[in-house]
């Protein structure tokens, strides 16, 4: 019975998140979508935070598996 529960559970989970970005990008237009990609400089900035991000989630896993 838990098995099921719990099964139900993460499906349930992503539906909501499935659905929640699919009505939020319908909700968009392309011009609301494309705007913020032309200001380069916020792009490179964002790959920058993500590529930080990224690097320490690494550490933070070699450090939980020591």
């Amino acid at each position: 019975m838990t098995e099921i529960m719990e099964t139900l559970s993460v499906l349930a989970l992503l539906v909501f998140v499935i659905g929640s970005m699919a009505s939020m990008g319908l909700s968009l237009k392309l011009n609301q979508i494309i705007a913020p990609l032309k200001n380069i400089k916020l792009v490179i900035l964002e790959e920058k935070i993500a590529a930080t991000q990224h690097a320490n989630l690494l550490l933070w896993r070699r450090w939980l598996e020591c």
